[in-house]
């Protein structure tokens, strides 16, 4: 086993290598992805240590493909939300048994909610263990770090998901977040070669959108290739944003599904896909830490928060506050294309 590293603070980071950990990160999709990579980071520094994930259930399936996460605790949440008071407080009762039936040497808050730090709080810690999370000024909601039993203040130089989390994680278990982040789910890739484009349009904020008619034009390209697309979608707006696409573009040419798919049902498609042309949203991350060719378009966020497993078979477009045009779209999706065909 390695030499545990000097530690910055012998009251936080460990020592000696933890048994089990519990990593409380419980939405969203694309951010479960992006921080992913800590599991890696722990298992590469102590390898003989468990870790489970703590995760909203909406977004369990992608928790669950990590080949690093041993257990994975889905909660509730949002159900419990959306029924009577007396069905939400039993749902919720039941994931609290079950957070506390496994002793964890740490927990580890990588969100800074109330949500996440309640959910960090319900969790056992074995004697001497700890709960941790990030300093106030770091949390989405600053009070929220009163529940934790340390509170980490960490420095990077860009506060988006993946350097935050993979530093915090580092400042508590001594782990190298400079090393090529590494998500563990390499094998859920099975390319199919019958399988659509995806061309993944929806998001979670306005701004993250790019114009229907520049998916048109891509849509058209692609056709002419002799590519069938799909287009998922997960509420009724953007259900009608895949219809008007489709009809564009030719609607024998294109899959839209009729009911509500599961977010696994996407996944699954994401990882047999010969390719994903998407926005900053949960479905293109997936695509990148799979290694399925992916063209990312940055709209209001920048680029460099795509982190992709085969950065040659993934390229990130836009993130610099100009528009994006649909032929450099076009360009790079044909360049993928004839990539991952080499």
């Amino acid at each position: 086993m390695p030499s545990a590293p000097a530690p910055r603070d012998p009251s936080i980071v460990f020592g000696a290598e933890p048994r089990r950990i519990l990593v409380v990160r419980l939405s969203a999709l694309g951010d479960q992805i992006l921080a992913a990579p800590v599991v890696d980071d722990i298992h590469r520094r102590w390898p003989g240590c468990l870790v489970d994930w703590a995760v909203d259930e909406r977004f369990a399936s992608v928790v669950r493909r990590n080949a690093g996460v041993e257990r994975v605790h889905a909660l509730p949440l949002k159900r419990a939300q959306r029924t009577g008071k007396l069905a939400g407080v039993r749902l919720l009762l039941s994931a609290a048994g079950a957070l506390r039936r496994q002793p964890y040497d740490l927990v580890i808050d990588l969100q800074g909610l109330w949500k996440s730090a309640l959910v960090s709080r319900m969790a056992r810690v074995s004697p001497g263990g700890l709960r941790v999370g990030p300093v106030p000024s770091q949390c989405g909601e600053p009070a929220a770090a009163r529940l934790y039993d340390r509170r980490i203040a960490v420095e990077i130089d860009r506060p988006d998901v993946p350097e935050r989390s993979r530093a915090l994680v580092a400042a508590v278990l001594g782990t190298n977040p400079a090393t090529t982040p590494r998500y563990g789910m390499q094998g859920s890739r099975r390319p199919d070669p019958r399988a659509p484009v995806l061309l993944v349009h929806g998001a979670s904020r306005e701004g993250k959108r790019w114009p229907d008619e520049d998916w048109m034009t891509v849509g058209r390209a692609l056709v002419a290739q002799g590519h069938r697309l799909a287009l998922p979608w997960g509420d009724p707006q953007e259900k009608a944003r895949s219809e008007r696409i489709a009809a564009a573009v030719g609607a024998g040419h294109c899959e839209v599904a009729q009911e509500r798919q599961t977010v696994e049902h996407w996944l699954e498609r994401v990882a047999a896909a010969p390719l994903v042309v998407g926005v900053d949203t949960g479905f293109t991350h997936f695509a990148a830490a799979l290694g399925t060719p992916v063209v990312a378009l940055f709209m209001i966020t920048p680029a460099w928060l795509l982190r992709p497993q085969a950065p040659a078979l993934a390229r990130a477009l836009g993130g610099d506050g100009l528009p994006l045009p649909a032929d450099r779209v076009v360009a790079a999706a044909m360049e993928l294309l004839a990539a991952s065909r080499a």
